[in-house]
């Protein structure tokens, strides 16, 4: 792999490892701002074709991509059913409230 290229890969493969970091810290707008910059470097890198002699190295970095996405879907999914149950606590909260100020009025 020329030298341009295997700045390209390994500067897509620095912006997953940021992504992992960024999840840890629930940075989400950062996350996806930067979901989008690799998005944008993967198109370009993938639009000229890979080498055989790349291929392998090409590969791994793809798996630890999909594993690293995975995380990421894990942790989102995760962080999506502590908010859904933190909206239902509310919202009971909300009905008692609702329902002692009801009480009050009779």
């Amino acid at each position: 792999m020329n030298l341009s290229r295997q700045h390209q890969w390994q500067d897509i493969l620095q912006i997953t490892a940021q992504l992992q970091q960024l999840s840890v810290n629930k940075n989400l707008s950062a996350m996806a701002e930067l979901g989008m910059q690799r998005q944008e470097k993967l198109d370009a890198f993938f639009s000229v074709e890979v080498a055989n002699t790349d291929a392998e190295e090409i590969a791994q970095g793809i798996r630890k991509i999909i594993e690293s996405d995975a995380l990421l879907t894990q942790k989102s999914l995760h962080q999506q059913q502590s908010i859904l149950e933190g909206v239902k606590t509310l919202v009971t909260g909300k009905q008692a409230v609702k329902a002692y100020g009801d009480i009050q009025k009779n």
